[in-house]
């Protein structure tokens, strides 16, 4: 009973929150398996493994565990409980940003496809997300999700999307073959976005909403894109960013110019108690993004905290979105507390899109 009322609610709502899928970085020293917060997430992709490349650096239509290791794979298939779903993502490789193309090629697509089918077989894996971002060639990316699909019936298929490089055009030729389309809507900081009328200045990591300023980069626009690209609201999900990016030798948002940026955890960042302070904690209820304002070290940074969670979540219902990605759950662990606060962001997500008691 308790299903059909969920699944009837869902269907009422537009199918918004079919999804809560959630990154898990391989090898990462912050958070281990044991600690993967399974009772929040729907999916847990764990990242990644990528295209391997030959003697001459380039594509060889073979995969490589890449960041994976056997043992951890095993372990994170043994805690995975009833009900969840645990993915391997496939990546680009930080090496040659053209493996993809290459291992797709007429004579390697074939060798590249059964090597994953493979690894996702072997492993007990219950599907595989595509995280290919550069050098993207959209009839490859058709072909490829093709031969998945038709290998993998019964799996669950992802893939990420954005506005850049063609994602766009993949996502709407190909939303049929996937479960989840997630948008990644972060790093619209970075420069050479003209976010002040075409000129570089200080912009926020992840905002929500244009507020009206075509120029500003926001997950509205990107995600209005995808849209527009044909892909329906219940196939989409909204990914967001578990990390913050500190702006140096600035304190506010807008200001011209382009200042050296890094990206810090979110753990970290409310570990810092210089940082995290309560007088300095702004938020922009135009473009909806949180930020630390701090005149002593003349710093500003951008970040996503649990009004951020909750003003997306607002959003994601409002437009029927399919559900929410995290990038990356080992990025908020905080093992010095106990519980849910052991998870800040994953459990302010979940208690908006499914509520606190459920």
């Amino acid at each position: 009973m308790k299903n059909l009322l969920a699944l009837t609610l869902l269907t009422a709502a537009g199918l918004q929150g079919q999804w809560m899928t959630g990154y898990f970085s391989s090898q990462n020293t912050s958070m281990p398996v044991t600690s993967i917060p399974w009772d929040k997430y729907t999916h847990i992709i764990h990242f990644a493994a990528a295209p391997a490349l030959g003697s001459d650096g380039q594509g060889n239509g073979r995969v490589s565990m890449y960041y994976l290791i056997s043992p951890e794979v095993h372990q994170l298939i043994a805690s995975r409980p009833a009900g969840k779903k645990a993915l391997v993502c496939i990546k680009d490789n930080d090496n040659n940003s053209s493996a993809f193309a290459q291992s797709l090629s007429s004579g390697l697509i074939g060798s590249f496809v059964s090597d994953v089918v493979n690894l996702v077989q072997s492993n007990g894996y219950d599907g595989v997300d595509i995280d290919w971002e550069q050098n993207v060639d959209v009839n490859e990316y058709h072909q490829f999700l093709l031969r998945l699909r038709a290998a993998l019936p019964g799996k669950t298929i992802t893939i990420t999307s954005g506005d850049w490089g063609n994602l766009d055009v993949v996502a709407g030729e190909n939303y049929e073959l996937v479960d989840q389309i997630n948008v990644m809507c972060y790093d619209m900081d970075l420069p050479g976005g003209g976010d002040c009328n075409g000129t570089d200045c200080v912009w926020y990591n992840s905002a929500i909403t244009q507020d009206g300023d075509v120029w500003k980069r926001a997950a509205d626009e990107r995600v209005a894109k995808i849209v527009a690209g044909g892909v329906p609201n219940n196939k989409i999900g909204v990914g967001l960013p578990f990390y913050a990016r500190i702006h140096s030798g600035v304190t506010l948002p807008l200001v011209l110019g382009d200042f050296p940026l890094t990206t810090v955890d979110y753990r970290d960042l409310t570990a810092n108690p210089v940082l995290w302070n309560a007088n300095f904690m702004k938020y922009d209820a135009g473009h909806k993004a949180q930020y630390l304002s701090v005149p002593a070290l003349n710093e500003f940074v951008s970040y996503n905290g649990v009004q951020s969670m909750n003003d997306y979540v607002a959003w994601i219902k409002q437009e029927g979105y399919g559900g929410v990605m995290a990038f990356s759950t080992e990025m908020e662990f905080q093992p010095w507390t106990a519980g849910d606060a052991q998870h800040p962001l994953s459990s302010a997500l979940y208690a908006a899109l499914y509520g606190a008691g459920n």
